[in-house]
């Protein structure tokens, strides 16, 4: 069943989805691996969010429960209001451009070496540097000893 084959009839049929805790459900056993009444998903690290396996396909949890509640595929990003990837509830949820869901980002990229989001290390100088993106284009903040330092000035 690809993404556009799963209808919101069907996923109310095979879950239930409380907008209050954001958790999903089983209704129907639709594999070994389910058990009705059981809490549907999990949460993998790699993946960053909770996914829930239908039929060979696995969701994020959070578009999931827009297209629960609202009956259509969410067209944007689903951005997690308070940067917690695992609190599905729907309160939390909300549809936005990619800029905007970037704005909400809470820690530095995986890839990041310093640990502070805004802040590089440039060897050859041996500084932290501190830039800011804004309507992608960056902005250069400074450069400063510490990361400390270049993420307060990133703040």
């Amino acid at each position: 069943m690809a993404k556009t084959d799963l209808t919101a009839q069907r996923l109310r049929e095979l879950l239930t989805y409380d907008p209050e805790t954001g958790v999903f459900v089983w209704n129907k056993k639709i594999s070994d691996k389910v058990k009705i009444g059981a809490v549907a998903g999990s949460y993998a690290p790699s993946r960053r969010y909770i996914t829930i396996g239908i039929c060979g396909t696995q969701y994020p949890a959070h578009r999931l429960a827009v297209f629960y509640i609202c009956g259509v595929w969410p067209q944007e990003v689903v951005d997690h209001i308070d940067g917690d990837k695992r609190n599905n509830s729907f309160g939390n949820l909300r549809c936005v451009s990619s800029q905007t869901n970037v704005h909400n980002q809470r820690g530095p990229a995986r890839n990041n070496k310093t640990g502070f989001l805004g802040v590089s290390y440039h060897p050859k100088r041996g500084e932290f540097r501190a830039v800011i993106t804004v309507n992608r284009r960056q902005m250069w903040v400074g450069a400063y000893a510490t990361p400390e330092l270049a993420h307060a000035a990133y703040l």
